[in-house]
Parts: structure tokens; sequence; C-alpha cells
């Protein structure tokens, strides 16, 4: 159960028939490790790591409990942890996700100071994501874990749609955004704010995506760079959720540039329009060269700062 949660891998693996050859050569028994049954050993490793987390928090803070097990506290008790949140949607069909954590400091037993964290929970979070809706949903989790608001003092959370919002309504929350998605948000905005920047990276976004995931113009790509004695880099598109991506697609298009440049169009292309807007690509994106190189330090430390930023 333990090696299908940190490999992430599926439920099933267990009655995998490659598996079970493992456990055949060992001469191990596969009794009892069917899905369901992992399953249930799944549920009752996350209860046994809930509880001593719980009793973590607990203890450092010295909060008591009433006979049913559940916590009081008291004043001093208020204030002292604070939040997390994310929020995750997709216009692809993939499930919308929210993931809250919890941090604190405690007093480690040497005296130290000592960051804790936890995390509360990664659940569906269905669309609309409004602030009243995610913050329903944030003191539904924390009711799992026996938690009230009352107990955190700031909140950090995504920068984005409504999601700034989300504590509004808690008099005793402070509202803090995420420096990782404000870092992003400036490095995206210093870009799209810009008309002739913008247009350059969606001209490059678009001229590799001519050539991405189609195998005869990846292979024409491949011949011209041997010429050049060029090995040419997978063809990058633009996506905007990544802290990297406009730094990247720079790399990588300035770096095959002379290759797109010496390609034989006719052997990828078959119309005359598709070779113009090809080649008006090419034009547009070497006449402003010079001006995005000078910005590609200042995208790769927003990107390597939003990184560090979020992590």
């Amino acid at each position: 159960t333990k090696c299908i949660c940190l490999d992430f891998l599926p439920l099933t693996f267990a009655s995998s028939p490659g598996f079970q050859s493992v456990l055949k050569f060992i001469n191990k028994s596969a009794i009892g490790l069917s899905a369901r049954s992992i399953v249930r050993e799944m549920e009752l490793m996350h209860d046994k790591m809930k509880d001593e987390k719980c009793q973590q928090f607990f203890k450092d803070f010295d909060i008591k409990k009433r006979d049913d097990g559940s916590p009081i506290f008291e004043l001093k008790h208020y204030k002292i942890a604070s939040l997390t949140h994310d929020l995750w949607s997709s216009n692809s069909g993939n499930m919308p996700m929210m993931g809250l954590h919890m941090h604190w400091i405690a007093i480690a037993e040497d005296g130290c100071w000592e960051l804790r964290c936890l995390l509360l929970g990664c659940v569906f979070m269905p669309v609309p994501h409004s602030a009243a809706n995610v913050l329903i949903k944030i003191k539904d989790l924390l009711a799992t874990w026996g938690l009230i608001v009352e107990v955190f003092i700031c909140a950090t959370q995504d920068t984005t749609g409504a999601s700034i919002n989300v504590f509004d309504a808690v008099a005793s929350i402070e509202q803090l955004l995420c420096m990782g998605h404000t870092n992003q948000l400036v490095m995206k905005h210093s870009i799209t704010d810009v008309p002739a920047i913008k247009n350059v990276f969606q001209s490059m976004s678009a001229g590799n995506a001519k050539l991405k995931g189609k195998p005869k113009r990846l292979e024409a790509l491949t011949v011209a760079g041997q010429s050049l004695n060029i090995v040419p880099k997978p063809p990058m598109l633009n996506a905007e959720t990544r802290w990297d991506t406009y730094e990247k697609v720079a790399e990588n298009f300035f770096h095959n540039l002379e290759i797109y440049k010496l390609i034989d169009q006719t052997a990828i292309f078959d119309k005359a329009e598709a070779r113009d807007a090809w080649n008006e690509c090419l034009l547009s994106v070497s006449d402003a060269k010079p001006v995005i190189v000078l910005i590609q330090p200042f995208l790769r430390l927003c990107a390597q700062w939003t990184q560090v930023l979020s992590s």
C-alpha cells in the first residue's frame, strides 16, 4: 500500500500480472491484495496520519479536548496558525480541485522555532470558484479536522478571479497574496500589456505549433539542423499557466530560428498560403529578436523567483 501511495501506482497494481510474477518469484502470497483491500488500508493509513498530525498540533499549543474528543479552543488559541489554498480548474474536462495547507511555528525540544505544515486536503471543488463557495469548502475541510477559522491569523491565496476575496467575510483573518502567483502576473503583464511584444510571442508559439507533433515536418526540421550541425529543440508552445513559459518559448524558438529559415518549406507545407504565413512568422520574429533578447534575463529571473516563491 505504501508503494502504491508513494509511487502513484494504480490501485490494481497489486493484482497485475507483473507484480504477481514478482510475488511468485519470492514465494509470497497475493491473498488480500485486491484493489478494495488496498483502499481500506489507505483509509486506515490516512486516519492514523490524520490523528498523529492533529495530536502534534494540539500538543504544540496545549489544546485540551472534551470527552467526545473535540478540541476546546480558548482565546489564547486564536490566530496561532496560517492557511494556504490554491485552486485548479481546466477547460479540457479535468477535475477541478482545491488544495488546503495549514502552517504553524512550534518550539522544538531544543528550544528552536520549527515551521510545521499539514495538508488538510486536496478535494474536488466544483465550479464556480466564487469566494463564497471556496469559503464554504474550506470551512467544511476545517471541520473534518476539528478546526475553526478563528485559529488562523492569515491566509495566503491565489491572485486570480474571486480567490483573492475568499476571507472577506472573516474579520479575524488577514488575506495575503501568493507571491509566486503575483510574480508570475508581473511577468505575464509585462508581455501581454505591450502589443508588439505580445504579438512576437504569439508568432513564436503559432510557428512552433505548425511543427509540433507532426512527424513529417519534424523530420524536415532534423534534416535542416544536420546541415547546420545544430540539434533542433522540440518546438514548444506558450502555456500561460507555466511560470517559465515565455522565457522557454523564446529560448526554444531562437535556438531553432536558423534551422527554421533553412527548412524545406515545400516538404512541409502543401499550400502557398501556409508557406507565406511561415515566412511572415520568421520575418517578424527575426526583426523583434534584439528586443526579446534584451528582456530574456528579466523573464528568466521572474521564472526562477516564481518557482522559488511557490516552493
